[in-house]
């Protein structure tokens, strides 16, 4: 999920159920300006992200996001505490 911002409740939780999260108003402002009155339905552009540097490009614009904590990265790539406990139960096993 995309925002201008998160609180941080949200990010932790999101972050331990596996989820991923940028926060990045530069581009939602950008969006809402381009988009302008589209109905909620529409699909809008395509959005890539370059997780190493940070980068989210959408349409020839590039727009940076703050870096995902290793803590963050490690919940995600787990998909979420659940499962990055019980992996690392399995290991001590």
């Amino acid at each position: 999920m995309i925002a201008g911002s998160f609180s941080e409740t949200y990010k932790r939780n999101a972050f331990n159920n596996g989820f991923v999260v940028f926060e990045c108003p530069e581009l939602v402002t950008h969006l809402r300006e381009t988009l302008n009155d589209r109905a909620a339905t529409t699909v809008g552009p395509e959005i890539t992200i370059d997780y190493a540097k940070s980068i989210l490009s959408v349409a020839g614009e590039s727009f940076s996001f703050p870096p995902l904590s290793p803590a963050a990265q490690e919940l995600i790539v787990a998909g979420g505490a659940e499962n990055l406990v019980a992996s690392r139960l399995r290991a001590k096993a």
